[in-house]
């Protein structure tokens, strides 16, 4: 997502801020794991639920546009590809035919 082919600025930013949230999760969930009782950190683990939810939910749509981009991209690329190749190749057979003096006919 970082690559410049795919025109999205700022993604470092936000992939970055998105570490150190889920780092910051993990951290927390260890804290609240050391009290005795996990009845009294109802509201912690409940947002920690919440914050891994929404990074799982990023980073499966990520997941989903990225082979999806380059696949459009892929194809755009092919079908690019073909078509300058069949028009050369039409160009260059335009040209062959329109001078008489390059076909071997015997006279």
């Amino acid at each position: 997502m970082e690559d410049p082919s795919f025109h999205i600025n700022g993604i470092k930013i936000i992939n970055d801020i998105l570490s150190y949230f889920y780092l910051g999760l993990v951290i927390m969930c260890f804290i609240l794991a050391l009290g005795n009782r996990p009845q009294g950190s109802k509201w912690g683990y409940t947002g920690a639920f919440i914050g891994f939810a929404l990074i799982t939910i990023y980073m499966t749509v990520r997941t989903i546009s990225l082979p999806s981009s380059s696949i459009f991209l892929g194809l755009t690329l092919v079908f690019h590809t073909t078509v300058c190749g069949v028009l050369a190749r039409d160009q260059g057979n335009r040209k062959h035919r329109s001078h008489p003096e390059s076909t071997n006919q015997v006279h």
